[in-house]
C-alpha cells in the first residue's frame, strides 16, 4: 500500500485532503500520463457511482485526462465492475472509477484500472505517485488537447455479456441495489432471467447511497425477504463489486458461504483449479473446504491480493468474506452481479436450496472491533501490544485466532478474534485494542 493509494484506491471526504479539486485534477493528470506511457491506446474510460459528488469529480478526472492529450470516454453512472469490464472490452488505455464503495455519500474516491480491466498493482501506484511528485508530464496544447465523449450506451454491452452468461431461475428474487451504480443495471440483466424480480433501494439521489441499505446493512434485507415472500434476497454495495445474500429462511449468507458454494459446485464439474481466500475468512469455511476436498490458499486482506495470488497460481476463483468474489474466467476484479448470476445458476439446477448450502459452512463466533488511532507505526514495533497478542493467542490455542491490522482507508486499527466463546473474544479484543492505542499514544508524544 502506498501513501496516496489505500488498499482499494484513493478514498476520503470530498473536498478534503486528496479529494480537493486541484488534487483530483493533478492525480488524474498523473494517472492519464502513466497510462499513455504504458499503452498505445488513447482513450481513458471514466465512470462514477450514485454519490452527489460523482459527476463533479468525474468532470475533474476527465479534465485531467484531456489535459495530457487523451480522450475522456464518459460512462456516467455505472458500477465499478461494468467500468472494469468495458475498459478491457473496448480496448482502452485504462479506466478511472469515481467511487468510495460502501462508504457514506460524503466520501468518494478514485479507483484506477489498467487496459486489461485489473486494478493497479502497488508498483503501478508507486510509479503514478512519482509522476505526481515530479510533475513529469507534458500538458497538451492546441489541437493536441484530448476530446471528450459520452459513452453511456456502452453499458448495454456489459448487460448483454452478463445476460448471456445467466440462466433462467424459476423463482422470485429480491435485490437491494444500495442506491448505487448498479441500480438500473440489475433490472436490465435479471428481469428476464427469473420468474419475478423485486428491486429495492434502486433510486440514487446523491445522498442515499449505502444509507441503511445494501451489503453493509444486510439485516434489513432479512425482513424484506420474509415480508415479500421471495426465494432469495441479494444485497449489493454502492459500486456493486460485492454481494451478500439472505436465504429462504431469512438467514444471512456471507461471502464465505457464497465462495464455498461456488467452489464446491465448480469442483464437482472439474472447473476449479483452487480457491483463494483471505485471513478474514472464518475458520468454519476452512474446515468445510477441507472436508469437501477443495484446495485453497490464504492471503492478506484485499481483493487485489486475492487477484495477484490467483494470477500467480493460475487459479480462477477467490474472494473475501465481505462478498467481494473474483472469477477470473469473467474478469480480473470482483463483480456482484456476476456472483448473483452464478449463484442463481447453481440454484436453478435444483440440487440444493441456498439454506442447505449455507448450513454446510458452520461459523465460529467472530468479533471485530475498530479502534481509532492517531498514527500507524508498524504493529511489529509495538512491543507491549505484541506480547499481549501472543499471550491471548496462546490462551485460544487451536480453537481460535487473532488478526490485527490497520485500515487502509481510515485512521483505525481493526482487531478480529475467532473462537468458541463470543463474550471471551470481545473481552480479549478490547484488551488488545486498548493496549495498541495506549502504546501508540505513548510513543507519539
Amino acid at each position: 500500500m502506498t501513501e496516496l493509494f489505500g488498499t482499494d484506491g484513493i478514498r476520503g471526504e470530498v473536498n478534503q485532503g486528496n479529494l480537493k479539486p486541484e488534487k483530483i485534477l493533478s492525480i488524474s493528470r498523473a494517472l492519464a500520463s502513466y497510462l499513455a506511457q504504458k499503452s498505445k491506446r488513447k482513450v481513458v474510460l471514466i465512470g462514477h457511482d450514485g454519490r452527489l459528488s460523482g459527476s463533479y469529480l468525474a468532470n475533474l478526472a476527465a479534465a485531467g485526462v484531456q489535459s495530457v492529450g487523451l480522450k475522456a470516454a464518459r460512462l456516467g453512472l455505472c458500477s465499478t465492475p461494468s467500468l472494469a469490464f468495458l475498459t478491457r472490452l473496448r480496448a482502452t488505455a485504462g479506466g478511472v472509477m469515481i467511487s468510495a464503495s460502501h462508504n457514506p455519500f460524503y466520501d468518494n474516491g478514485i479507483k484506477p484500472f489498467g487496459e486489461h480491466g485489473s486494478k493497479f498493482t502497488v508498483e503501478q501506484e508507486e510509479e503514478v505517485e512519482t509522476l505526481l511528485e515530479t510533475s513529469d508530464f507534458t500538458l497538451a496544447r492546441r489541437e493536441k488537447v484530448g476530446p471528450s465523449e459520452n459513452v453511456q450506451g456502452w453499458l448495454s454491452e456489459y448487460v448483454e455479456a452478463l445476460s448471456n452468461r445467466s440462466v433462467f431461475y424459476p423463482g422470485r428474487i429480491l435485490v437491494d441495489c444500495a442506491n448505487g451504480g448498479a441500480s438500473r443495471l440489475v433490472r436490465e440483466v435479471f428481469e428476464d432471467n427469473c420468474n419475478a424480480l423485486i428491486t429495492v433501494n434502486d433510486s440514487p439521489d446523491g445522498v442515499n447511497i449505502n444509507k441503511d441499505c445494501g451489503s453493509l446493512n444486510v439485516e434489513k434485507l432479512k425482513d424484506e425477504v420474509l415480508e415479500q415472500d421471495v426465494d432469495i434476497g441479494f444485497a449489493l454495495d454502492g459500486d456493486a463489486d460485492r454481494l451478500l445474500a439472505v436465504d429462504e429462511k431469512g438467514e444471512v449468507v456471507n461471502g464465505d458461504a457464497l465462495m464455498y458454494m461456488l467452489a464446491v459446485d465448480r469442483a464437482s464439474r472439474q472447473e476449479l483449479e483452487g480457491l483463494i481466500i483471505t485471513v478474514m475468512s472464518n475458520l468454519g469455511l476452512r474446515n468445510s473446504l477441507s472436508s469437501a476436498g477443495v484446495d485453497y490458499q490464504v492471503v492478506g486482506v484485499g481483493d487485489r491480493q486475492v487477484y495477484q495470488r490467483l494470477r500467480d497460481q493460475g487459479w480462477n476463483l477467490g474472494g473475501e468474506q465481505s462478498g467481494h468474489i473474483i472469477d477470473r474466467d469473467w474478469m480480473p476484479t470482483g463483480d456482484g452481479l456476476h456472483t448473483l448470476a452464478a449463484v442463481l445458476e447453481i440454484l436453478a439446477r435444483g440440487d440444493k436450496k441456498l439454506h442447505e448450502w449455507n448450513s454446510e459452512v458452520p461459523e465460529y463466533p467472530q468479533v471485530l472491533l475498530n479502534f481509532e488511532v492517531i498514527a500507524k507505526p508498524p504493529l511489529s514495533k509495538l512491543k507491549e501490544s505484541t506480547e499481549k497478542i501472543d499471550k491471548i493467542e496462546t490462551k485460544l490455542g487451536d480453537d481460535g485466532r487473532v488478526l490485527v491490522r490497520y485500515s487502509g482507508t481510515e485512521p483505525l486499527v481493526r482487531v478480529m478474534l475467532e473462537g468458541k466463546d463470543e463474550a471471551e473474544l470481545e473481552a480479549y479484543a478490547r484488551e488488545i485494542g486498548e493496549t495498541i492505542c495506549a502504546e501508540i499514544n505513548e510513543i507519539s508524544k
